[in-house]
């Protein structure tokens, strides 16, 4: 095989599986620091909200890309998510009684995250429109609904320490 050939090989088999330059993060430091956002959204907030979510969990779509074969599926499928998370804290967070410095940390860590991810996806990676459609019913119905109030943040923090918890899942089975 020429030069050309290979060059070109290397680049299509990096672009197709995802697990070229910089993804070996996932396997490395997601958890740790996909752990350490879990530790700031229990502290940044405290104890958990008991009430029911009105929106009900994309359970379907994570056994979805948990059962796929293909780990640029998953890989996308963890960006993806962690860009939708990260947009739900971008929004107006005035009510919020949380600790602030822990807050603006959690932020921080949810922006390295999807940094990181995004290095790994595929640019022809297709979006996962079930959670899109999840994450726009969540904004709507909790936050806009709710007035943005800081009831709708504690039902949001609470569906995002689910979601925070099933991408661990979903990183430590892709094999890299």
């Amino acid at each position: 095989m020429d030069l050309r050939k290979a060059i070109y090989f290397t680049f299509v088999f990096c672009s197709l599986q995802s697990v070229c330059l910089g993804c070996g993060w996932i396997r490395h430091r997601f958890r740790d620091v996909n752990s350490e956002s879990l530790s700031l959204l229990k502290r940044m907030g405290g104890d958990y909200t008991t009430d029911t979510m009105p929106v009900p969990f994309p359970s379907t779509a994570y056994r979805l890309a948990l059962l796929s074969e293909k780990t640029d599926r998953k890989i996308a499928f963890l960006s993806h998510t962690m860009d939708k998370i990260r947009d739900l804290f971008s929004d107006n967070m005035e009510t919020v009684t949380w600790n602030k410095t822990e807050l603006e940390h959690f932020k921080v860590v949810l922006h390295r995250q999807s940094h990181e991810l995004h290095r790994c996806v595929s640019s022809n990676s297709k979006h996962e429109w079930k959670l899109k459609t999840y994450f726009r019913t969540l904004h709507k119905t909790v936050l806009k609904e709710m007035k943005h109030s800081a009831q709708s943040w504690e039902l949001v923090r609470k569906a995002v320490e689910r979601h925070l918890e099933h991408l661990d899942l979903l990183a430590s089975s892709i094999k890299m």
